[in-house]
């Protein structure tokens, strides 16, 4: 994934959860495409999951995409 040690180191997350993000994106990435937000929101909203798994799925995909923005990461469709 594309999660550098720049992201790590800058908003000091512990390495368990730099995992759970890394995992939680690798399942959207499954299972929607990344780069349409409305699909992503949509997929999460139709699985039945618990709402804090949920929240926990759309803030990783968040979590990725402001790494993106913020690092100036093109979306190329690869994430790892």
């Amino acid at each position: 994934m594309f999660v550098k040690s720049k992201f790590k180191k800058k908003g000091a997350y512990a390495k368990s959860n730099i995992k759970a993000v890394r995992l939680r994106f690798a399942s959207l990435a499954k299972n929607c495409l990344l780069d349409q937000p409305e699909l992503v929101k949509g997929f999460v909203a139709q699985k039945e999951f618990l709402n804090a798994f949920k929240e926990r799925l759309l803030e990783a995909y968040e979590c990725v995409l402001n790494s993106e923005m913020q690092n100036g990461f093109s979306s190329n469709g690869t994430y790892f």
